[in-house]
């Protein structure tokens, strides 16, 4: 780390008179897994709209790689190297995973030529390097719409990964998976920061705990605190707000 990739300063964000997102700013290194993490209405996915150019902020600037990309559409957003990840998988489950690949590796080809056009030795190369990166190689050829929902979430990633984005915006990557799903997608997301820079929005805290090397924290649209997970997890402030309503309702359920 140590090269800045992504700078946020004082973006806001307001819906009908309502500041769902207030003065905030931060910035995320090269090769860094930060997680935005906080109650529900924080601002957290606001702010990957924001980053993504889904919505655009009433003040703010958004620095991608020194460039102020502001004022770009999504589709020119994605073409530079941002791609994005929603909660919910969104793969062609009609066709295998390899092919799902190929279609994401080429996006401005048809359908038909991204299938039966000669595959050239560059693209088979980096295609299986990331289906075994991503724990999906032995399962190639199976149609998608069989996967478990947890190797679909690592289809969606793989498929963001053979385009070459240079950062990935995650919405809660492991809702809806058991543990050791949540486990192998952490795993996954740390060797994906090696190449990638990765934000990460997250309410599974046992999740943040095991894999955060950076935190944000939010609360009421602003930073509330921001560092290592370490240092976030034992702010009064953080406890207050966040942490210590999941202890407590742990508690409760006990």
């Amino acid at each position: 780390m140590g090269n800045t990739i992504l700078t946020l300063e004082n973006i806001s964000v307001t819906f009908d008179g309502f500041k769902a997102v207030q003065n905030v700013s931060t910035h995320i290194e090269q090769g860094e897994l930060r997680f935005f993490i906080g109650p529900n209405g924080a601002g957290k996915t606001t702010l990957l709209d924001v980053i993504c150019g889904k919505i655009k902020p009433v003040s703010g600037d958004v620095i991608f790689k020194g460039k102020n990309i502001l004022k770009k559409k999504e589709h020119e957003i994605v073409n530079i190297g941002i791609g994005r990840k929603f909660q919910v998988p969104s793969v062609f489950t009609s066709l295998t995973i390899y092919e799902n690949m190929q279609l994401a590796y080429a996006p401005k080809k048809t359908l038909v030529n991204s299938l039966f056009s000669r595959q050239d030795k560059q693209e088979k190369e980096k295609i299986e390097k990331i289906l075994v990166k991503t724990s999906l190689a032995d399962h190639k050829d199976e149609v998608a719409g069989a996967l478990s929902h947890g190797q679909k979430q690592w289809l969606e990633i793989a498929m963001l990964l053979v385009t070459g984005h240079n950062l990935l915006l995650m919405d809660e990557p492991v809702a809806g998976m058991g543990r050791a799903e949540t486990d192998k997608t952490g795993e996954l997301l740390k060797e994906v920061a090696k190449t990638c820079s990765v934000i990460v929005v997250e309410h599974d805290m046992e999740f943040v705990r095991s894999f955060a090397n950076s935190v944000t924290v939010l609360h009421e649209g602003k930073v509330l605190c921001e560092g290592p997970m370490e240092q976030v997890q034992n702010d009064p402030r953080v406890i207050e707000v966040y942490l210590g309503r999941g202890r407590e309702t742990d508690a409760q359920n006990q």
